[in-house]
């Protein structure tokens, strides 16, 4: 192995992200490495968050975090109409 275990995990976690090869795992690796740790917390709890808050909008099935998204939350919208 040329990296520790830990950033050989950490390298392949990224790389299994869509549109993310190894070299790119490998500079966002190094560049979260690299980051102050304040950084990387909120990096991560924004992550974390999102993964346990995002849904999907009960009447059009985008993403959103609460149970209308803002467009068919919006009083004004005429939802006879599709978007």
């Amino acid at each position: 192995e040329y990296f520790s275990r830990q950033i050989s995990d950490m390298i392949g976690e990224l790389s299994r992200l869509p549109g993310i090869g190894s070299k790119s795992a490998q500079r966002i690796a190094f560049h979260i490495l690299h980051s102050p740790k304040d950084e990387v917390k909120r990096l991560s709890d924004t992550i974390w968050s999102a993964r346990e808050n995002v849904r999907f909008c009960k009447e059009c099935y985008t993403l959103t975090d609460s149970e209308l998204c803002p467009i068919c939350g919006n009083p004004r919208r005429n939802h006879r109409q599709i978007m």
